[in-house]
């Protein structure tokens, strides 16, 4: 009797250890077999890789990002689960999946673990708002380093595409110790966003907002409606880069990387500059000023205002010295008249 009981209690006791978890799968791409066969096809999926006791894999939602799945199983600990981060910068559902075999390449090779799963599924805030599509990599165990992204939104207008942008944000990263390995930028005409990806070991901190410093130099230039405004802005903007890193780039502690938006609805690009690693240290220390008499500030053109401008620096830097930089033509922010166009002078602060 005595061994009956005890045997009895082993039992329940093993019972009792083993608990009932659950694991969700976001937005899984909608298909033919619909979001119950799915489901099913994924907690198969999910009970292979893993070796769990499957109880249910049962659709949740189904909404219009997708199909959402619920998956409960049994086990004597919850299973480790691996991803990549939001990649979200595909605006097709066919770009994003010949992404994939080079996303699971990628996140092998950064976690040393093999996916049992990949998707791209639909990222949007609203059934209204832009669409795009992220690559989503699922494996089972715990990494030996983690894939993290990070963006900055509302930079005004569309990127000119120049990929040496995104291979200079990755070289000087590195150069600065922060282990990016992709950077892009999602264009929707009016406005985009800088997307940027980490290697991170386990031990490292996430903390992207005093990694990098990304401001709006300029006003920048605008272009009349008739004009060949993808040429032109551009290159003129490009024009406005060179005066910037001359006045700035020695002023600013870690990397910078310089680049041009153009936004087709207000007819203007901007200078946006990224700063890498800035550091509480990194006040540039140069500062603007509106030009003064004797000189009116008030142009009627870019090209009347570059013709002023090496008097207007003259001027300045008999009265004030070498804390006088140079100057940069542009509008006043925020100002949809293209005119008057006005100087800044940039001094060296004391």
């Amino acid at each position: 009797m005595g061994k009956i009981l005890i045997l009895c209690l082993i039992v329940v006791s093993q019972a009792l250890a083993v608990s009932q978890y659950k694991h969700a799968i976001v937005g899984y791409p909608k298909n033919d077999d619909g979001c119950t066969k799915t489901s099913e096809q994924i907690g198969n999926l999910f009970q292979t890789a893993t070796g769990v006791v499957l109880v249910t894999a049962r659709c949740k939602q189904d909404t219009h990002l997708g199909y959402d799945i619920e998956i409960i199983y049994r086990a004597d600990t919850p299973v480790r689960l691996s991803t990549n981060d939001t990649w979200p910068i595909y605006k097709s559902p066919e770009a994003c999946n010949a992404s994939l075999p080079g996303e699971k390449e990628l996140f092998e090779n950064v976690t040393a673990l093999r996916p049992y799963l990949s998707f791209c599924r639909k990222y949007s805030w609203s059934p209204e708002a832009s669409t795009r599509y992220t690559p989503w990599v699922e494996a089972v165990g715990s990494p030996q380093a983690f894939i993290r992204s990070y963006s900055i939104s509302m930079l005004d207008g569309e990127f000119s595409g120049e990929t040496s942008v995104y291979k200079d944000i990755i070289a000087k990263s590195n150069s600065a110790g922060i282990g990016v390995i992709d950077a892009a930028i999602d264009g929707r005409v009016h406005e985009s966003d800088l997307w940027i990806r980490f290697k991170l070991s386990p031990e490292e901190k996430f903390d992207p907002d005093r990694l990098f410093l990304l401001k709006e130099r300029m006003g920048g230039v605008f272009f009349s409606a008739g004009e060949l405004p993808e040429i032109r802005s551009y290159e003129q903007c490009h024009e406005q880069q060179k005066e910037a890193r001359v006045i700035f780039d020695s002023h600013f502690t870690g990397p910078v990387v310089w680049f041009c938006m153009r936004d087709p609805y207000l007819f203007r690009t901007k200078l946006y500059h990224l700063r890498i690693k800035p550091g509480p240290e990194s006040f540039e220390g140069v500062v603007p000023g509106d030009d003064e008499e004797p000189f009116l500030n008030e142009y009627p053109s870019r090209e009347a205002c570059e013709h002023d401008k090496d008097t207007v620096v003259s001027h300045y830097k008999k009265k004030l010295d070498d804390i006088v930089l140079g100057a940069m033509c542009s509008w006043p922010l925020y100002q949809a008249d293209p005119t008057p166009i006005r100087m800044k002078i940039y001094t060296l602060v004391q």
